[in-house]
């Protein structure tokens, strides 16, 4: 019915799954039998592992030596987990597992780098798959301190298609290549460790033995000593302007034309002043020649003096306060009389003013084009020395690079020195990987996936669940009377009285 089954008795409850007991039968069924089917049918997976130690030498040594081995074997375990997923050794170990015989063995190599690279890229896919299949662990050991394990896991899945090509079951094929594939892992792995070990202890000791350092200090020793020489001779006084020319000197100065053009410039602003002043001092002559009356002082001449706009302010002052007075007064009023005093007296210091300001143009006018000779005689001169430095300056840009490059070369040995020290000491004391358990051979009747008793467990919640759902909504829209207390709840109506459904035969008595 349509209510709601939190309201529901446990006897309703239990009246709905009664009700819908064979479709709840039939999903069971269904769905477990559909599980059972996918995991009869589903390629069985199997797991092989090996074990593998690296151990340091110095164990038993001193405390301190101990505490360097620690640092050692926890680098070593983190590169070799990246070691054994390179594409050399797992494409070696796959190479090796899909043809066995095609392999060259020896003690230094497998196959070539180009069969490997070629092989990677025509089974890219298949080699990516195959990666997602091996896992590396690394649980720690019991001496830890001085000693690491890690784990190599391989899961295969079964190769029907490849079973059946060879004639062979499919699960005796699958635990097989899985043991043979981790146990060809460990092979690769180890021989790519050995060449690379090989290959840093022997370029160590070649570069220690040619005594490349000491031909690095001397060659950053003579140059230093070529350009020093060359400073104290050739430069002399001139070390700031060559840096200047050379890009050396302090606010971004760069080469000979940034210095010409801050000479010029610097010509240019006197010469930009010396204008300004002449101009100025014309406009003073100018306005001279006039009347006191007439005079105008231009807007240049009183930005340079303040005085001749205060003049000027009040002579137009008293002009308007003239101007207003005169046609209300007569001439002999004593305020407007006062009045043209003052604007007669403002008028003289007005002109006096600008005589002594064009004097003082002349005397600066005679000032800046004495220092704009001398400007120029400096620029000429410095620009003739520029000229003259330039070869100096190629030559200490020359010396200054085979300085730079040498050191360079210095601390490139140098860093190359510690390291073939550091691999020097590692060959003293190696790191020496040791297989505690060879590659496991996986049982072909006990795969690791499917497990049946997971799958079944699963499949039997997943259809307790369906089926509920199924009884439960069925219920939920089916709007069918199915006994009394029904009839009474949704008609409204009591029931006066009932006849029972007889399902059995009814004997009667002779």
């Amino acid at each position: 019915m349509s209510d709601g089954y939190t309201s529901r008795t446990l006897r309703e409850i239990l009246r709905v799954l009664w009700g819908r007991f064979p479709g709840i039968l039939l999903i069971l069924v269904i769905i477990l039998g559909a599980v059972v089917l996918a995991t009869s049918l589903a390629p069985r997976w199997y797991r092989s592992e090996a074990l593998i130690m690296a151990k340091h030498t110095t164990i038993g040594k001193s405390l301190e030596q101990a505490s360097s081995a620690r640092e050692d074997v926890s680098l070593f375990v983190v590169t070799q987990r990246e070691m054994i997923l390179s594409d050399f050794v797992l494409v070696s170990a796959l190479m090796r597992l899909e043809n066995p015989s095609s392999a060259k063995l020896s003690a230094d190599q497998w196959y070539t780098d180009d069969q490997i690279s070629r092989w990677a890229s025509e089974n890219s896919r298949f080699l990516r798959k195959a990666r997602q299949r091996i896992e590396v662990v690394t649980p720690g050991g019991a001496e830890i301190s001085a000693s690491q394990t890690y784990r190599i896991r391989v899961d295969w899945p079964e190769e029907r298609q490849l079973a059946a090509e060879l004639n062979i079951d499919g699960r005796q094929l699958a635990a097989k290549r899985a043991g043979e594939l981790t146990g060809y892992l460990v092979d690769a792995y180890r021989l790519r460790y050995r060449q690379l070990e090989g290959q840093r202890i022997s370029a160590a000791a070649s570069f220690l033995s040619m005594e490349t350092l000491t031909a690095a200090k001397n060659e950053l020793k003579a140059a230093e000593d070529a350009l020093s020489a060359f400073i104290t001779t050739d430069l002399r006084g001139d070390l700031r302007v060559v840096n200047a020319m050379a890009g050396k000197g302090s606010g971004g100065e760069q080469g000979a034309s940034f210095l010409v053009t801050r000479f010029q410039g610097q010509f240019m602003e006197t010469e930009a002043k010396l204008a300004g002043l002449e101009a100025q001092l014309a406009n003073a002559r100018e306005q001279l020649k006039r009347p006191a009356a007439e005079i105008v002082v231009g807007d240049s001449l009183t930005a340079a003096n303040p005085v001749l706009r205060v003049l000027q302010d009040r002579i137009v002052d008293l002009k308007l306060a003239y101007n207003a007075m005169q046609p209300r007064y007569t001439d002999a009023y004593q305020e407007l009389v006062h009045t043209r005093q003052e604007l007669a007296i403002a008028l003289q210091d007005l002109y006096d003013e600008l005589s002594r300001q064009a004097q003082r143009l002349e005397m600066e006018i005679a000032e800046v084009r004495a220092s704009h000779m001398n400007l120029k005689a400096a620029m000429d001169q410095e620009i003739a020395r520029v000229e003259q430095l330039a070869g100096k300056t190629a030559n200490y840009e020359r010396l200054q690079r085979d300085v730079d490059a040498a050191r360079k070369r210095y601390d490139l040995q140098v860093q190359r020195s510690h390291e073939a020290q550091e691999v020097k000491k590692l060959a003293e004391n190696p790191i020496v990987v040791q297989v505690l358990n060879r590659a496991t051979l996986p049982n072909a009747e006990d795969p690791r996936k499917p497990v049946w008793i997971v799958n079944i467990l699963l499949g039997l919640l997943a259809g307790v669940i369906m089926s509920l759902v199924y009884a439960f909504l069925a219920d939920f829209y089916d709007h069918s009377m199915k006994s009394v207390d029904d009839v009474e709840k949704y008609l409204d109506t009591p029931v006066l009285g009932s006849v029972p459904m007889l399902r059995r035969r009814i004997i009667h008595a002779g």
